[in-house]
């Protein structure tokens, strides 16, 4: 690839016997850990059969590490919905089997997951019912320790979660894509997400609706340093994942020191690549690294290797937003893919004034005016935080604070104040009077700015 060197170090492992092999080994750097989960199911709760108590069983004695049923909310009633934490409570043990409540929101824009939230969002709710109203409610502050899963993205098939669009509040919270869904494999979509802006980490789920939890081969694997319920949630928030379809084959990716899932500052970077399956007759045939959606490189797999790490020189610095992921296939056809690497993507300039404390900026709001923390009047131009009565005909300061959601300094933005009378219930922009226009940039952003107005008597 023009402008780049490549630095290729490839350390085959060719082993006679198969030694134990557990989910605590061995030790990866970082003190991390291998751990095969399922993060897509379904009881009799909606649309599966027999209970949460049942499903929990069955996937740790089916050898999961960790696993969330995903009962459709629309179908969930209140107390269905507090017996799964209930029971997916009394299932955990910490160091042996985690389980996660969590639902799916359904609708015909597409699904969703959520993970660890402490109430849920129906499709089928009016306020809910669209892809725009369902990020604006996962973004909201009481959903703060909530993630979510872009589920079997190939439907709808025109046009899934309104063509990608992208959200960067809900971004914050959508961490993970399913790259296979059953049989259904979605690596077209996995990078339709990824080139949208995205940043989501690849998964592989059974969607299973039958009483066979933990029975499929596939797996979501993660990299967390132990077997928790903190420490897997957060693996799957900061997308230390890889969806695999041998249930005990790891495949990692690692920039420098930094896992799979991680935005990174400018590089250039060296790339790691950690292949690994302990049973003798699973072998690589192939080992890939994707760039921006395009084959980088192909790597040599040496005959019967099992395990394989390559290292890839980036020599030169990559563009902002630029991603990369690893790809495997086994002899047997089986497929695995990691959670990409980002370079840190600036976001423009987005200058707001919130309606309230709790505002992030997504309009429209119809809060009161008063409730804001960002613009109030004063009788003097004194900075005090708190609002007081006009006074009629005389000059009154407006106290304005702006704030940037963007990552980029605002350049000649122009901002506009007016007023309207309240009793008349003022229509835009008829009832409406221009105060004052001004230029802002970027020294006038997080200070309160004041504005004289002489008020009408």
């Amino acid at each position: 690839m023009s402008g780049k060197r490549l630095l290729l170090l490839v350390i085959p492992l060719l082993l006679a016997l198969a030694a134990p092999v557990t989910a605590q080994s061995p030790v990866l750097p970082g003190g991390m850990h291998v751990y095969y989960g399922d993060l897509h199911s379904h009881t009799s709760y909606s649309d599966g059969q027999q209970t949460p108590q049942d499903a929990y069983r069955s996937a740790r004695a089916n050898g999961l590490d960790f696993f969330s049923l995903t009962d459709h909310a629309e179908q969930l009633s209140d107390s269905e919905w507090n017996d799964t934490l209930v029971q997916a409570r009394a299932a955990t043990v910490e160091g042996q089997f985690i389980a996660i409540r969590g639902f799916e929101w359904t609708s015909i824009y597409g699904h969703f997951n959520v993970f660890n939230s402490t109430n849920r969002a129906r499709a089928n709710d009016s306020r809910y019912d669209t892809i725009a109203e369902f990020y604006a409610w996962l973004s909201d502050p009481a959903q703060i320790n909530a993630l979510a899963q872009f589920n079997h993205p190939f439907y709808p098939p025109q046009d899934p979660f309104d063509a990608w669009r992208y959200d960067p509040l809900a971004d914050l919270h959508v961490a993970l894509i399913e790259v296979r869904n059953s049989s259904h494999l979605c690596e077209e979509e996995y990078q339709d997400a990824l080139n949208a802006a995205w940043h989501v980490g690849g998964t592989n789920n059974s969607d299973t609706h039958q009483a066979n939890w933990g029975v499929r081969r596939a797996r979501t694997g993660i990299l967390a340093p132990a077997l928790t319920y903190h420490d897997v949630i957060e693996s799957l928030r900061v997308r230390r994942t890889f969806a695999t379809d041998d249930d005990d084959f790891s495949l990692l990716l690692r920039a420098d020191d930094h896992w799979m899932g991680a935005i990174l500052a400018d590089g250039p970077y060296y790339l790691h690549i950690y292949a690994r399956d302990p049973d003798i007759t699973d072998t690589l045939a192939s080992l890939e690294l994707y760039h921006n959606g395009g084959l980088l490189r192909s790597f040599p797999v040496p005959a019967g290797a099992r395990a394989l790490t390559v290292t890839y020189a980036l020599t030169t610095t990559p563009a902002p937003g630029d991603w990369w992921y690893a790809k495997a296939t086994q002899s047997d056809g089986e497929e695995a893919y990691t959670a990409p690497v980002w370079t840190l993507r600036p976001r423009p300039y987005d200058l707001v004034v919130r309606d309230n404390l709790l505002d992030e900026g997504r309009p429209p709001a119809d809060d009161f005016i008063w409730e804001s923390p960002d613009v109030w009047l004063r009788r003097q131009p004194d900075r005090l935080p708190w609002g007081q009565n006009l006074l009629p005909g005389a000059t009154n300061y407006i106290h304005l604070r702006l704030l940037n959601r963007g990552d980029r300094p605002p350049t000649a933005t122009q901002v506009s104040l007016y007023w309207a009378e309240p009793a008349l219930a003022p229509a835009w922009p008829d009832d409406w009077h221009l105060i004052s226009q001004f230029t802002a940039d970027s020294a006038m952003v997080g200070r309160t700015l004041i504005v004289p107005w002489d008020a009408p008597a």
